[in-house]
């Protein structure tokens, strides 16, 4: 049914959307109320005129000038309807002027919104739980540093992007953020183009109706300037505070008006009082020294009156009474009217400083009065200052070498090699430490023991070398005389035995490197002794002489010769492939030249000999083992016959199986106690008195009875218990002087003997200090004996390791004096108290002209160096007369009393101190 236009008109007419409708030319026929008020005009303004608006099928948005210019945004939609029989066009209009306004604000709000995003590095983002959907605003992805265009955001490209250290962080936030509806994290992202950031993440959970967490909605924020700057403000902070603590500054102020004075903490810590602490100006001025209070008040009041300010060096005395140097100064504070409020001052504790100073003095009397020579230069090397030793050693005047360089005094004995090691070492290690020869003024050369040390600038650079050197002219001398009559056989000048196993030693080290083989052989001559018995001791020697020669043919100018004892001589030899042949070889051209006739004083003599071949490394390692091996091959060879050689045969012996035997026995004696402590006493004999006993360690045998040391330490050694053994005999011997101690006996020093073992592989200091604090014993009751080849095996470190053990307050002493290879030189630089000369130099006194050359000459080095000199093997009384003579004041022996047990030393010591020698 077509409506009429009556009916339409009404009901339109209360419509809220403004309502025309046009005829077929377009020209308005229609309006109601709402159209009115929209158009702001009249009826009559606009039936009958043109709509003037371009109208589509589809909405269409106009904009409306009203009277007075006030412009209007309506939607438009238009309807054809027949209406009475003719086509009209019904437009619908809407007022959308507040919701475009609200779009416009809208719009103008994003673009804020966006703008403070890229100001404040602040990105919006939104997360769905449940179905893993990221939204990402593009501040996000600028943040990130990822494109937009190809990265979609997600869950797993974000956690990529999150610093590995940081992302199991980031991932507990975020399930924390399903249970707390909250998240608040700053934490590391590597962008993709490597670059390292911090950001912030805040964000909280959208609830649902129900109240259950949907969306999390959140911000991103790059924070890494804001990280960089707090990281800056805290190294700066801690710079500062560096400063002042490394400065020790710290400040104080007095305010007049309360005559309190008030400290910062570091003028509190050098006080030695809490911070915080509050004091009248008469309590401050009280920690001043008493000399020092008099001076600090007048120029405090002259501050705080006439505002003249001071800077001085004085002492306080701390709240723990200790003395601390101090610069104190100190200005007034005025107010705008000139008057002085305050004082103020700055404290520092300058303790350090002074000592220096202290010790700069002392250390200026030392270079000019010590008797070793000084000499500093710089690094180009130029003198610039000696001492009056080093004129008084090398005859140069200072004027003479000031400004010179140190090469005016080579001697030319070294080559550039051996400077340019020195050097090399110098500039490597900034020290250097030997042997060199200078010449003196008058041109003659002479030989120095010298120590250059690099002084480094506090940045590390070197600025100066300081040399001390001392004239080991002498010591040289003595060293010559004393290695000829410790190492060579007088009677043949061959290499004895102490020379062929330290030779023998360094050819085995060095063949554990290079690969070579090493051989011995071990020669006795057959039937000697009946040369000596029927011709005598002259021919005899004699004899050996020519031994010693025809010994020597057969060897190449690289292997050693040497006679062991009487009779007994051997050979080492080196091979690079079959040292077996080559030693078979050498033992027939031995026993070819032996054969030969000699010729000796009239008689004509015909001698054999056998001979014992030991090779490394099939026979053994070691040089104790190829002595061993070779003996036990020259046993064989005298079974054969004799003037025969015998290889040595590598199944294993009786004596082998014995060791394995003992060893194992061994580990049970320390379980069962089997081990116990004999004491042998130490005497002084100038003053007849007992001054120690030397502890002696035993093995009660459950079988074989009372073993000595020879027995068992070389089994003990192999199988790692010596340190196990030295600490037993430590605690032993420590417990029983503390227990003697307590009985009132006088038994004096302790020595107990260490070996090398203990000291290179624990920390042997720590337990000789837990050990005499768990006994009770004081340190100065005990001396530690070294042997003096393994004094001479640790070189470089030997300071360090014997220092350690006599800044415990121990006596220390070289055991075995003599059977080593040890300088002189050296030695003198060591912490040794006293020296033992060995048993064996002990043994030919008087008679034997030899031992009394090596006797006489180690005490009267000995006694020059500063060290006390004690003989061992001291038994008859013609050896301890000698050793009086020559100056050896201590000794012990089978003269005074064999070692006893402890149950036997009280009764020992009344007997010795009725009389030294022994009356049983």
């Amino acid at each position: 049914m077509e409506p009429t236009r009556p009916h339409f008109e009404q009901i339109v007419a209360r419509a809220s959307d403004a309502i025309l409708t046009l005829d077929q030319e377009g020209l308005i026929r229609y309006v109601n109320p709402a159209a009115l008020h929209l158009f702001a005009r009249a009826s009559e303004e606009l039936i009958g005129y043109p709509f003037g608006f371009v109208v589509t099928d589809g909405p269409t948005e106009i904009t409306i000038t009203r009277p007075g210019g006030k412009v209007v945004s309506a939607d438009v939609r238009a309807v054809e309807m027949d209406m009475e029989g003719a086509w009209v066009t019904v437009l619908y209009l809407r007022d959308v002027t507040e919701r475009k306004a609200s779009e416009r604000v809208l719009l103008k709000t994003k673009s804020q919104l966006e703008e403070a995003q890229r100001i404040t590095a602040l990105g919006y983002w939104e997360w769905l739980p449940e179905c893993g959907s990221l939204f990402w605003s593009a501040m996000v992805y600028e943040i990130l540093g990822v494109d937009g265009h190809q990265v979609v955001p997600s869950e797993r490209v974000y956690e990529q992007l999150v610093h590995p250290d940081d992302r199991a962080m980031m991932l507990a936030a975020k399930e924390r953020s399903l249970i707390s509806s909250a998240v608040d994290l700053d934490h590391r992202i590597i962008r993709p183009n490597g670059e390292l950031g911090w950001v912030r993440l805040v964000a909280r959970m959208q609830p649902d109706e129900d109240g259950h967490g949907q969306r999390l909605l959140g911000t991103i924020q790059d924070i890494t300037e804001r990280k960089l700057a707090e990281t800056q403000l805290r190294d700066r902070e801690r710079l500062i505070q560096m400063a002042a603590d490394l400065a020790r500054i710290g400040g104080w102020e007095v305010r007049l008006d309360s005559q309190y004075v008030i400290w910062s903490d570091e003028v509190c810590r050098i006080h030695e009082e809490p911070p915080g602490m509050r004091f009248t100006v008469e309590q401050a001025i009280a920690y001043y020294a008493p000399e020092w209070r008099e001076r600090i008040t007048r120029l405090f009041m002259a501050c705080a009156h006439d505002g003249v300010g001071y800077d001085e060096e004085m002492e306080i005395i701390t709240a723990k009474q200790r003395r601390v140097w101090i610069r104190t100064t100190a200005q007034a504070v005025h107010n705008e009217a000139g008057r002085i409020i305050s004082v103020q001052g700055a404290l520092q504790d300058i303790t350090e400083r002074k000592q220096a100073e202290e010790r700069l003095r002392l250390t200026a009397a030392v270079f000019e009065n010590t008797s070793e020579g000084i000499l500093i230069t710089d690094t180009a090397p130029v003198i610039l200052s000696v001492n009056r030793a080093f004129t008084e050693i090398n005859g140069y005047p200072p004027e003479d070498v000031l400004g010179q360089n140190p090469s005016l005094l080579k001697s030319g004995r070294h080559d550039t090699d051996f400077y340019r090691k020195m050097w090399q070492a110098l500039n490597e290690r900034g020290h250097w430490r030997g042997e060199i020869w200078n010449r003196r003024k008058d041109g003659e050369t002479y030989p120095q023991w010298v120590n250059i040390n690099a002084v480094k600038s506090e940045i590390g650079l070197t600025t100066h070398y300081i040399g001390v050197f001392s004239d080991i002219s002498d010591i040289k001398r003595s060293e010559a005389q004393l290695e000829r009559l410790a190492h060579l056989d007088p009677l043949t000048e061959l290499p004895n035995r102490l020379l062929f196993r330290t030779r023998l030693e360094q050819s085995l080290l060095r063949a554990k490197t290079t690969g070579t083989e090493v051989g011995m052989l071990l020669v006795d001559i057959d039937g000697f002794r009946h040369i000596n018995d029927s011709l005598g001791h002259a021919v005899g020697d004699l004899a050996l002489r020519e031994i010693a020669a025809r010994l020597t043919r057969p060897a190449r100018p690289e292997e050693t010769v040497a006679r062991l004892s009487g009779d007994e001589f051997a050979l080492m030899i080196e091979s690079n492939e079959d040292i077996e042949t080559h030693a078979a070889l050498t033992a027939e051209r031995i026993l070819e030249t032996l054969n030969s006739a000699l010729t000796l004083a009239g008689h004509e003599l015909f001698i054999g000999a056998s001979i014992g071949i030991a090779c490394a490394p099939v026979d053994g390692t070691e040089a104790a083992e190829l002595f061993q091996n070779s003996d036990a091959a020259l046993y064989q060879a005298r079974e054969s016959g004799g003037n025969t050689y015998r290889h040595y045969a590598r199944a294993l012996t009786e004596r082998a199986h014995e060791r394995v035997r003992l060893t194992a026995e061994l580990h049970r004696a320390l379980d069962r106690d089997e081990l116990v402590l004999y004491y042998q006493p130490q005497v002084d004999l100038r003053l007849d008195r007992l001054v120690g006993f030397e502890a002696l360690l035993r093995w009660q045998h459950p079988e074989r009875g009372l073993l000595m040391p020879d027995a068992f330490l070389p089994i003990a050694e192999e199988a790692g218990l010596m340190i196990l053994l030295g600490e037993w005999v430590l605690q032993r011997a420590c417990l029983q002087a503390r227990a003697w101690e307590r009985a009132r006996l006088d038994v004096g020093q302790i020595a107990i003997n260490v070996s090398g073992v203990q000291i290179q592989r624990s920390d042997f200091a720590a337990t000789v200090t837990r050990v005499l604090r768990e006994t009770g014993l004081a340190a100065e009751r005990i001396e530690l004996e070294l042997t003096e080849t393994f004094v001479m095996d640790l070189r470089d470190r030997a300071p360090q390791l014997l220092g350690a053990l006599r800044d415990l307050g121990i006596s220390l002493a070289m055991d075995d004096f003599g059977t080593g290879y040890s300088s002189l030189a050296y030695l003198k630089g060591l912490p040794f108290d006293r020296l033992k000369i060995d048993r064996s130099f002990i043994s030919g006194l008087p008679g034997d002209p030899a031992s009394v050359a090596i006797v006489t000459a180690i005490t009267t080095l000995c006694t020059t160096l500063g060290f006390k000199v004690l003989a061992e093997g001291v038994e008859t009384p013609a050896q301890r007369q000698f050793l009086l003579d020559v100056g050896c004041d201590l000794a012990q022996g089978y003269l005074f009393s064999r070692a006893v047990p402890a149950a036997a030393v009280p009764r020992l010591c009344k007997r010795l101190h009725r009389g030294l020698t022994r009356s049983d």
